[in-house]
């Protein structure tokens, strides 16, 4: 099973999950490009795509998160032979109007100035604050913590890079490519992520294969504050 963290996470960030899975269950935590001193930023969303698609083994289960969950949907649609399911959690599958992508490139533009400019702390702290991450304050405080200080260890031009190049202003538009999804597909959703549930639940009546599970009283980071739950569905995926 290969694992894909979100944006600020790094492979670290699965831990939480990987505690509630069985002893011999064999995963493996990429760390995203941007998101490690040995691993640059690429150039595009279609490279980043294409380097994690490259680093799958034959007949892998994909999963992602959030970032990760669109650029593993991006390098199933690039590699499918190399796909035997793919488990999106969190997932945006592209803005589907040119308006809505500049809107989106202008707002990331804004995280980009705080990271080149202000550094690594004063970005955290304001991506941090962000709505869509409220739910995620009722987790121990010791685990909000430990996120903290993995985000603060990042370096602010790598973000910056990754952010420009992945994005989803610059992600592509894959609603109108989720019918060639040929392997099967699990849209996981916080019950309480409203915008991305209503997204997961147009998404699997478009992609072939697809089911949604919905992680109850829940946001958008189930890996933070739902892992057992996370868990329980990788394990369906394998089968036990």
């Amino acid at each position: 099973m290969f694992l894909l963290h979100g944006f600020t996470g790094t492979a670290a960030s699965w831990d939480r999950v990987r505690k509630h899975l069985p002893a011999d269950f064999r995963v493996v935590a990429f760390t995203l490009p941007g998101h490690a001193p040995d691993k640059p930023a690429c150039d595009t969303f279609a490279t980043t795509c294409f380097a994690i698609a490259q680093a799958l083994p034959e007949g892998a289960h994909l999963v992602g998160y959030s970032l990760g969950a669109r650029l593993a949907l991006g390098a199933a649609l690039q590699a499918p032979e190399r796909v035997a399911s793919l488990t999106l959690i969190g997932v945006h599958p592209g803005l589907e109007t040119e308006g809505a992508r500049e809107q989106r490139r202008k707002d990331d533009a804004a995280w980009v100035r705080l990271l080149e400019g202000q550094g690594i702390e004063e970005f955290v702290d304001a991506w941090s604050r962000q709505p869509i991450f409220a739910s995620q304050r009722v987790v121990d405080p010791d685990v909000w913590e430990a996120q903290r200080v993995a985000r603060l260890k990042h370096n602010p031009l790598q973000l910056a890079a990754s952010l420009k190049s992945t994005g989803l202003g610059v992600m592509p538009n894959f609603w109108t490519e989720l019918n060639r999804l040929s392997m099967p597909t699990r849209v996981v959703v916080g019950a309480d992520d409203s915008k991305f549930l209503a997204l997961a639940a147009r998404l699997v009546t478009q992609a072939p294969h697809a089911e949604l599970n919905v992680v109850p009283a829940c946001g958008h980071n189930p890996l933070l504050e739902a892992p057992a739950a996370v868990a329980d569905i990788l394990r369906s995926v394998r089968g036990g």
